[in-house]
């Protein structure tokens, strides 16, 4: 374990060392998705719960102007892509930061995922996109070599392929406005603009009425639901206001609240408190909190006192944690219920997971409507299945598979994750819990397969740790 700490201190330094990106107007397209119970510590402490009470009526058939559902697809490198208003095709990386025109503007970018940019953007300019419109989406496969046996397997998620060369998920739709910033105009994008012959466009839009809820699993939502407003009192809410303005505090339960999701599932004061120095029981992880990257950073001294005054926070504050905490588990129930619905009516969506798999989960956007009817302001919220075998906890898994080797077979969804060897459980800890190394091996914004990722490893610093941590593995003195 030392030996794995000082890996991880060598890759900090070299970070430290790459020259950073200049910071520019913080761009509208979708990044990093909340959990829609965890919109409670956002500073809203009714939003998830709001999020859940309109699932609900979605999946009995009731229409709600102000949201909408759709698919949440497991695609692979995440770009922004569509006209100027002077009509230029552009392509760029989901950041939004720069724009690439032409071929020669993505070579001379020294991107790592030139190829498929280049690619992508031949389809495009031969899509009937207007000047002025954008959209966001998801690689899929960017060639025929791509999909194996008629199934394609872009990230954790293997799909039954269709016989289209290429392969995207689209998610929100933009307008591209004087100083060609993309500001969102639509969660549910009209695909049309986009069609290709050659091109597999995947429209994510769930229709009302297309997938239902049992009269049985209705009620079981019901109660669920109801428990979780119960424990949402004024004083618990007043609580869980504080959190979204406590800086610390806040990245503490955001840390915390991810961590159960990808392992055990389950929320309590106990867990809570045990995950400040230690992993949570049950959990496959190297580290609690404090063992984390940006906490080993910090001096001793800063460090003994943010663990001491965590510590009394949460010992302070036990009984609206632990309604807090409770109110976000009985969300969780209810969320089950509605996945297994979802995952029921997988068939109905334009991609469909292979044999038994699952759909990464659904999205819901809440927002305000305008005259034509789409949504602004836009909320958006994920339904993921939580524990061993959910998503979250399967792409963990994957970082080995990513980041070290292209030779073992990856387990069966259903199947939970067994190390045969020192040297597999010491991958597996630095695959999910070493902090700023989890998901080593792919790019920055997404973990893709082995097989893809070297078209996203040219150069770089994500290059320079695969080379760091390949040397370590196989380093005569790794396992001394």
């Amino acid at each position: 374990m030392i030996k794995l700490i000082d890996l991880i201190k060598t890759i900090q330094l070299l970070e430290t060392k790459t020259p950073g990106v200049v910071k520019s107007k913080k761009p509208q397209t979708t990044g990093h998705m909340t959990h829609m119970g965890d919109w409670a510590i956002y500073g809203d402490p009714n939003k998830g719960l709001e999020h859940y009470q309109l699932m609900q009526k979605f999946l009995n058939g009731e229409e709600t102007k102000n949201h909408s559902v759709s698919w949440k697809f497991d695609g692979g490198w995440s770009f922004a892509a569509g006209r100027t208003k002077e009509g230029h095709h552009f392509i760029m990386n989901k950041n939004a930061k720069k724009m690439l025109k032409t071929e020669d503007e993505i070579d001379a970018a020294n991107v790592p995922w030139a190829k498929d940019a280049k690619l992508l953007l031949r389809h495009i300019k031969q899509m009937p996109i207007e000047p002025g419109k954008a959209y966001q989406g998801d690689l899929l496969w960017a060639r025929h070599e791509d999909k194996v046996d008629d199934k394609v397997r872009p990230n954790t998620v293997t799909y039954n392929a269709t016989p289209h060369g290429v392969g995207i998920a689209i998610h929100s739709e933009y307008d591209v406005d004087e100083d060609n910033n993309l500001v969102r105009t639509s969660n549910a994008p009209n695909v049309e603009n986009l069609k290709h012959d050659n091109v597999l466009v995947v429209d994510p839009k769930i229709k009302v009425g297309d997938v239902m809820l049992t009269p049985t699993r209705n009620r079981q939502v019901t109660r669920s639901l109801k428990r979780a407003e119960s424990e949402l009192t004024p004083e618990v809410q007043d609580y869980a206001k504080s959190i979204a303005g406590d800086k610390k505090l806040h990245k503490f339960m955001q840390e915390y609240l991810n961590e159960v999701v990808a392992t055990t599932g389950k929320r309590s004061h106990e867990s809570i408190a045990t995950y400040l120095t230690r992993p949570i029981h049950g959990a496959r992880t190297s580290y609690g909190y404090m063992e984390k990257s940006t906490q080993r950073k910090m001096s001793d001294k800063g460090r003994s006192k943010l663990q001491q005054e965590l510590e009394d926070h949460i010992e302070q504050n036990k009984p609206n944690i632990t309604k807090l905490l409770m109110h976000m588990q009985h969300l969780a129930d209810a969320k089950h219920i509605m996945l297994q619905q979802f995952h029921e009516s997988k068939h109905i969506a334009a991609l469909v997971p292979h044999g038994n798999g699952k759909h990464e989960g659904v999205v819901s956007a809440l927002g305000t409507p305008n005259e034509t009817g789409e949504l602004q302001d836009v909320n958006l919220a994920k339904m993921t299945e939580e524990g061993i075998n959910g998503f979250s906890a399967q792409n963990r898994r994957r970082g080995i598979e990513r980041g070290f080797s292209n030779e073992r077979e990856q387990p069966h969804p259903n199947v939970p994750f067994v190390d045969h060897t020192e040297e597999e459980e010491l991958k597996e800890e630095m695959s999910v819990g070493g902090g700023g190394i989890a998901g080593i091996g792919g790019p920055e914004d997404v973990a893709v397969p082995v097989k893809a990722q070297r078209r996203y490893t040219k150069s770089g610093p994500m290059r320079r740790r695969r080379k760091i941590i390949e040397s370590f593995l196989n380093s005569n003195n790794f396992m001394k």
